[in-house]
């Protein structure tokens, strides 16, 4: 016996499938915080979220919820040493994927990246802000890169510190440490 499929062909096999709202429902979902079972106190400002969304995207979250809400009247937990844009940024990037447009809340978002344990935020905040580098900003990035092991974005710096090496004057150089420097020096020499 023959299946369905082969007597009737693949058109009723595509007429089954669905459109797939799952991003747009999670960016309704985080934009609108239905349903939300705990409050962060940031910076004074109370910001919604699910337990559960954070706990499976989060490996931070997951460890701080059992011993961080043992009365289940405790539904606030406090989050000191980080700004509530910030915050909210790494709170979209659990529920939407995605960081925001953004360059200062981006750079924040890649410290908390070790934090927070979240390997593919730091891959994004690095393709973030490799795609943003410029003069302005690069005297800043690479020593950031170089503190939290943003290796992508590190070698980025290198290669456009050294195609655009005549554009920066030595008080730009000053700004990196003497290790980074020997780094630029190596780079410039090896390519």
């Amino acid at each position: 016996m023959k299946p369905y499929l082969e007597i009737f062909g693949q058109q009723n096999k595509e007429s089954i499938k669905t459109k797939d709202n799952t991003l747009q429902d999670f960016r309704k979902l985080f934009a609108e915080m239905p349903y939300h079972d705990i409050t962060f106190k940031v910076e004074d400002q109370g910001i919604p979220a699910h337990r559960a969304l954070l706990s499976i995207r989060c490996p931070h979250f997951m460890q701080v919820f059992p011993a961080g809400i043992k009365d289940p009247k405790n539904k606030v937990i406090e989050i000191p040493d980080i700004k509530a844009d910030v915050f909210k940024g790494l709170l979209e990037y659990l529920y939407c994927g995605e960081v925001p447009d953004d360059e200062k809340i981006v750079t924040e978002l890649l410290k908390a990246s070790e934090t927070y344990q979240l390997e593919d935020l730091q891959n994004k905040c690095e393709d973030f802000l490799v795609l943003n580098l410029t003069i302005d900003n690069v005297t800043t990035l690479a020593p950031l890169a170089k503190k939290y092991k943003a290796q992508k974005l590190k070698n980025a710096a290198l290669r456009f510190i050294k195609a655009n090496e005549n554009k920066f004057d030595e008080g730009d150089l000053n700004q990196f440490d003497k290790d980074f420097l020997i780094e630029i020096i190596s780079f410039k020499n090896c390519k």
